[in-house]
């Protein structure tokens, strides 16, 4: 695979952990949410999670 990135002038670079500045508050108000909603719908009703970035390249706005 590198061989390949190198004859296309391209190179691999190991990507390097950032750590996530979490804050406190809001972790503690979704748990909250979290809970009540948990507590509040059917028992076989799946909770979905997504992230709703969009990519300019893939839905151009």
């Amino acid at each position: 695979m590198t061989s390949w990135l190198h004859r296309h002038k391209f190179s691999y670079k190991k990507p390097n952990g950032i750590p996530a500045k979490a804050d406190p508050e809001k972790q503690a108000a979704f748990i909250k949410e979290y809970e009540r909603l948990l507590n509040t719908i059917p028992e076989d009703e799946p909770i979905e999670f997504g992230n709703f970035t969009i990519c300019p390249l893939i839905a151009p706005i």
